[in-house]
């Protein structure tokens, strides 16, 4: 056992390196605990998995992975820069209230990147205009709520 290994920490020591998924460890608050998770991908339940991951590669520009079908599918990042790995999976129940979580996504091109979004099938339910940003809360063909968000130019 290293001897500088907190004894809170468990698990695969990851003193010379990177952790998981090439996260790099970083000390919290100088208690000595190790960081080392981080977020590596998004799942979503779904009425089908297929469809909804059809949409979803539209509007972020990423390809649906093969095998894709209407139980189970999934979009990779590009890099890390273009988000997590999203996950879809079939569930039995529909969706019956709001996202407890939500994507926010960020455009330059406000106006164009929402008409976008609703021909490729997203809903506008509802906007706001706030003197440094401006957001309009949309909904997936599914009803899985998401905010497209951008700053006004000065």
């Amino acid at each position: 056992m290293d001897e500088a290994r907190p004894a809170n920490v468990t698990g695969a020591w990851p003193g010379a390196g990177t952790g998981y998924y090439g996260a790099a460890p970083i000390m919290l608050d100088g208690r000595g605990a190790i960081m080392t998770t981080s977020v590596v991908g998004l799942s979503i339940d779904c009425a089908d998995a297929a469809t909804l991951a059809g949409f979803w590669s539209e509007v972020l520009g990423r390809p649906v992975n093969p095998g894709a079908d209407a139980d189970r599918a999934a979009i990779d990042a590009a890099d890390p820069a273009s988000g997590p790995r999203m996950s879809f999976q079939k569930v039995p129940e529909p969706k019956t209230v709001k996202n407890r979580l939500h994507l926010d996504l960020r455009t330059d091109q406000f106006e164009a990147e929402s008409e976008r979004l609703r021909g490729l099938g997203a809903t506008a339910i509802q906007s706001f205009e706030r003197p440094q940003i401006r957001w309009t809360t949309f909904a997936d063909p599914e009803g899985n709520e998401f905010d497209l968000i951008t700053t006004p130019s000065a």
